[in-house]
């Protein structure tokens, strides 16, 4: 359940309430100052910047353990954003093999790894976008991008599968277009339940950003580009803002982060500012930040 920790200045029409704060510049670290003043492509560059502060890759086999710590319930549960399967250990249960769903769980890359040519080191090891997921479900996701399913082949847990669907731009002026404009895509895709939407939008974001000077695979090039500004496609731009809308920053998003950020050493800037989305891709193209306005998601209240 998303809740509202304090109001100033700014009201997100959305699904669900987001946590957040104004944080005043002077008190923001030193590498988002960075940010002042800059938009269009020098703010996507200094956020690109932002997100490798601190890194340090924990590598592929290093996720099982950082679950431990990013993605349990309360009641020690393994958190799974596409089933409701229920697993004690954080240490076990781990795929290989399969039958059923709530045989064992996995690593899904949310952005899959073929994209950029299958590598598990770089995005391939990135926790901000590698979650725990059911195995069975995941090997129905396969590497079918995220987008609004139109006629489902799958439908369970909130997920579907199926054909993909047109979209309409509704966020005035975007990267993809003017409001009221229409933007397709064909073939598969597979839509999250509404609930993980936003997470799974600014953990791409955050992708698109940090790796965006890597080589994509065009021979996914409905969904990624070599462009040195943009790694998705309009259209993938375009989903993304509206989950990214639809579903702001909770508090399991947020506590997600900390976790990250105590063992990965980094943060999602677009969790942390989520108004920063408009700013690069949204309805605030072109306009400079002002750090001292900018609007901050925050758990420390």
């Amino acid at each position: 359940m998303k809740r509202i920790l304090t109001f100033i200045g700014v009201f997100f029409f959305a699904a669900s309430l987001l946590a957040k704060s104004v944080t005043p510049a002077a008190s923001l670290p030193t590498y988002y100052q960075t940010l002042q003043g800059k938009s269009g492509k020098s703010l996507f560059d200094a956020v690109h910047a932002v997100t490798k502060v601190g890194y340090s890759s924990l590598g592929y086999d290093g996720l099982w353990s950082a679950y431990q710590y990013t993605d349990l319930h309360d009641n020690g549960y393994v958190w799974d954003m596409y089933s409701d399967c229920t697993w004690k250990s954080i240490t076990s249960n781990h795929c290989g093999s399969y039958k059923n769903e709530c045989d064992c769980y996995n690593r899904e890359h949310s952005i899959p790894k073929s994209w950029y040519g299958g590598s598990t080191s770089g995005p391939g090891c990135d926790i901000f976008h590698l979650v725990p997921t059911d195995g069975k479900v995941n090997g129905i996701r396969s590497n079918f991008a995220f987008g609004e399913v139109g006629s489902a082949d799958y439908n369970k847990h909130g997920n579907k599968r199926g054909s993909a669907k047109s979209i309409t731009i509704t966020g005035g002026n975007t990267i993809a277009g003017n409001t009221g404009a229409s933007i397709s895509c064909s073939g598969t895709v597979f839509e999250p339940r509404d609930e993980y939407k936003g997470d799974f939008a600014r953990a791409y974001f955050y992708v698109s950003t940090a790796y965006h000077d890597m080589k994509w695979d065009t021979n996914y090039a409905q969904y990624v580009t070599n462009d040195s500004y943009l790694t998705f496609t309009p259209y993938l731009i375009e989903v993304l803002l509206q989950w990214h809308r639809i579903d702001p920053v909770s508090e399991k998003e947020i506590n997600r982060m900390d976790a990250i950020s105590s063992i990965q050493h980094n943060r999602n800037p677009f969790i942390e500012y989520p108004e920063l989305v408009e700013y690069i891709w949204g309805n605030k193209q072109g306009v400079s930040v002002n750090l001292s306005e900018l609007v901050r998601t925050t758990s420390e209240e």
